[in-house]
């Protein structure tokens, strides 16, 4: 059990002395992550984190005593898009749309998660960053989605997103993640006006 949840391991056994009479037996314990959505042969997103390592990196941050936020992503219409142009397509648009994020909000402290196949979680550290996400958010309702053109295809990428900062919002890391949740889905209703919602605006 890590940080409260079970997961797999792989272990690995050897023995420490030649004499085989001993039991000394040095142990090696490997856990073993699983992946709740395809592998895409994309680089940008096959090489993302998921979600177990998500909270030892929140507490991490935690420790270093500044203030950042964390921010859950919904690619709400990437069904529709695998649907109407192909799977190829909706990687594409997911793999461009992650580098666009990494360019604009990550900095050496902060990283980027994948939770499911359509949701995506992202630490953000820098205040500056964190000024720009607010202002864009509260000036433009669809401020976060991303067109492309990909052949004779033309495909718009919706996005929902919630926000919540440690210790404004949350004293741990579990609440922080929890917190970013619950404004994601109030940004997800129908009569929520905008695609952003941050926490401190319906606690």
């Amino acid at each position: 059990m890590i940080d409260g949840q079970y997961v797999w391991v792989k272990e690995k056994g050897k023995r420490l002395f030649e004499d085989q009479k001993t039991s000394v037996i040095m142990g090696i314990m490997t856990p073993l992550h699983s992946a709740h959505f395809r592998k895409t042969h994309i680089e940008v997103l096959d090489a993302l984190k998921d979600e177990n390592y998500l909270l030892p990196d929140l507490k991490q941050l935690i420790k270093n005593g500044r203030p950042f936020q964390l921010a859950i992503i919904n690619l709400k219409n990437i069904p529709k898009v695998n649907e109407l142009h192909g799977r190829e397509v909706g990687n594409m648009l997911m793999a461009q749309y992650i580098t666009r994020l990494k360019t604009s909000f990550l900095t050496e402290s902060s990283d980027i998660y994948r939770l499911s196949g359509l949701e995506f979680a992202i630490t953000i550290t820098d205040a500056r960053k964190m000024a720009s996400l607010s202002q864009g958010i509260r000036a433009q309702e669809n401020y976060l989605n991303m067109s492309i053109e990909y052949g004779a295809i033309t495909a718009e990428l919706e996005v929902f997103i919630g926000i919540a900062q440690m210790y404004d919002d949350a004293i741990n890391a579990q609440d922080l993640y929890q917190n970013a949740v619950t404004a994601l889905k109030t940004a997800q209703l129908p009569q929520y006006r905008g695609q952003g919602c941050y926490f401190k605006d319906i606690k």
